[in-house]
C-alpha cells in the first residue's frame, strides 16, 4: 500500500532530507537536522542518547546488524509540546528490497506507558541520490511531560533513520551519546 505523508510531515521529510544532504555535502551542521549515530551500546533506552529537548532537529541513524537486534534513544517533551517523528531508510540495497514485514519497526513508548507502533505503510522516497530516503512512516501527536523512549527492531539486518523535530532554530542538545561526523553519517550510507 503506498500512501502519502500527510501535507506538514511531507515538508518536514523534504526540509530533512535537504538538511541532510546539506550537512553531508556542505558541512553546515547548524543548517540540518544534526546526525546522531545509534550503535551496538545504545539496545536499552536508559542506555542510548538521550535528547534533552524533543523538538530539536536531530536525525538519528542506525544500523540492526542482525535479526531481533535493537537500538534505542530517549527523547524528553513537556506537555503541549508536539511530538513528531518521520520514519525511513536509506533508497539503497538491501532496505528496498526487504518485504514490508521485514523492515524495521519503531516502538515509541510515551513516559505514560502509551506504546504507538510505527510500521511501514509509506513508501515514498524524497532527496536526491546517494543520499536519498524511502518514508515508511510518520507520528505527530501533543505530548505530555517527561521522558519518551524510542525503540527500533527487525527481522532483517536494516538500517534506519528517525527524524525527530520540525525544522528549528532550536539547538539540539545531548545526553549520553555526541552528535556524529560526516565521515560517520557517509559509512551509515555506504559512501567513501
Amino acid at each position: 500500500m503506498r500512501t502519502k505523508l500527510t501535507k506538514p510531515l511531507r515538508r518536514a521529510a523534504t526540509v530533512f532530507t535537504a538538511a541532510l544532504t546539506t550537512i553531508v555535502l556542505f558541512a553546515a551542521p547548524a543548517l540540518a537536522h544534526e546526525p546522531v549515530i545509534l550503535d551496538s551500546s545504545d539496545v536499552l533506552p536508559w542506555n542510548g542518547p538521550l535528547l534533552l529537548d524533543g523538538r530539536a532537529p536531530v536525525g538519528l541513524f542506525g544500523d540492526l546488524p542482525n535479526a531481533g537486534a535493537v537500538r534505542s534513544a530517549q527523547l524528553n517533551f513537556v506537555a503541549g509540546q508536539q511530538v513528531e517523528l518521520i520514519y525511513a531508510i536509506p533508497n539503497q540495497a538491501p532496505e528496498t528490497t526487504l518485504s514490508t514485514g521485514k523492515l524495521p519497526i519503531v516502538m515509541l513508548i510515551a513516559p505514560n506507558g502509551k506504546v504507538s507502533v510505527l510500521a511501514p505503510n509509506i513508501r515514498q522516497v524524497e532527496g536526491p541520490a546517494p543520499y536519498d530516503l524511502m518514508f515508511l512512516n510518520q507520528y505527530s501527536a501533543p505530548a505530555v511531560t517527561g521522558t519518551y523512549s524510542l525503540v527500533v527492531t527487525g527481522l532483517a539486518p536494516s538500517r534506519f533513520v528517525i527524524s525527530v523535530g520540525p525544522e528549528s532554530d532550536l539547538v539540539p542538545q545531548i545526553e549520553r551519546g555526541q552528535f556524529a561526523t560526516m565521515d560517520q553519517v557517509n559509512e551509515w550510507y555506504g559512501i567513501s
